[in-house]
């Protein structure tokens, strides 16, 4: 079971390589230079400037590092830090009984954490949900997983989306700030040249 645990990890990261930019590469190819635009008559709507999807959604007041320090006091080994992108890095770690994941931003701002246990929770999940962010909403975030942990179930707090379900292993916590599925989206279908 942990090796699918592992694949699923895997696969965690290749996509978040893609949402995150792909690490940094320079191409040695020449522009070509744009064709010209012909003017747009006035009854034509202007073009929809592109989504600030480049930015990477956080939950505001959030520190990987207040997560993966206080997880490391718990017993969790440090956390392997990879940059991914300019803009993004992934925080992660493992033991026998618990593992994690966290996305964030160049600050190191959380946009996503998946934390997943491996046997009974006994708490792990709503000390990861905790973490402090500017709202002051650690506290129920805590409460709410604590009350439901075992269980699939989602909720809105604050401005991050709280989603607990049930792993063939054990129970696993899902947080992702506000927009973070639609910066997913244009981060892959940019990859994907759509």
């Amino acid at each position: 079971m942990k090796k699918v645990i592992a694949t699923a990890m895997i696969i965690a990261m290749v996509a978040s390589l893609a949402a995150c930019g792909g690490g940094s590469s320079e191409s040695t190819s020449t522009p070509e230079p744009a064709p010209e635009v012909a003017q747009l008559p006035d009854n034509t709507p202007e073009p929809e400037s592109p989504p600030e999807s480049a930015v990477v959604p956080v939950v505001a007041g959030s520190n990987a590092y207040d997560i993966t320090v206080n997880l490391k006091g718990n017993g969790l080994p440090e956390a392997n830090r990879s940059e991914m992108g300019e803009d993004c890095y992934i925080f992660s770690a493992t033991n026998a009984q618990y593992s994690y994941e966290i996305q964030t931003d160049k600050d190191y701002a959380v946009g996503y954490m998946q934390c997943f246990v491996f046997d009974q929770d006994n708490g792990f999940l709503g000390f990861c949900a905790s973490f402090p962010r500017d709202d002051g909403k650690s506290a129920e975030a805590q409460v709410w997983v604590n009350a439901n942990v075992g269980t699939e179930a989602e909720t809105v707090i604050g401005d991050a989306t709280y989603t607990l379900s049930v792993g063939t292993q054990g129970p696993i916590l899902t947080v992702k700030s506000a927009g973070w599925d639609e910066y997913q989206d244009a981060a892959l279908n940019a990859a994907l040249g759509l």
